[in-house]
């Protein structure tokens, strides 16, 4: 059923019309570390350590983000998340906050 998984979106979301990139980290045969740890960088979040892969994207000749819409429980203020975005280097980036209530 994982490769279903990601495939399901409530339709209140539907305009975010979002391209979801699945990458599946598998357990050497031991079962003692992921088999491509050496490629996995790692970030403490509140309670727990996340691996996580970073992935070039190439310029493909579209503006990578033009609207970010903040979910139903982000309590980031928008000037925080337009300076975010300006930092890393995407200007004139709409943000909204969803209707959509988080269940």
């Amino acid at each position: 059923m994982f490769q279903y998984l990601f495939r399901f979106k409530n339709p209140a979301f539907s305009e975010e019309r979002e391209w979801r990139l699945i990458s599946l980290s598998l357990r050497d045969p031991d079962d003692s570390v992921f088999t491509d740890a050496k490629e996995l960088e790692f970030r403490a979040r509140q309670d727990r350590i996340v691996p996580v892969r970073r992935i070039q994207l190439d310029d493909v000749g579209v503006k990578p983000i033009d609207r970010v819409v903040l979910g139903p429980r982000n309590i980031s203020p928008e000037i925080v998340i337009a300076s975010l975005l300006k930092k890393s280097g995407f200007d004139n980036v709409e943000i909204s906050r969803s209707g959509a209530s988080y269940r």
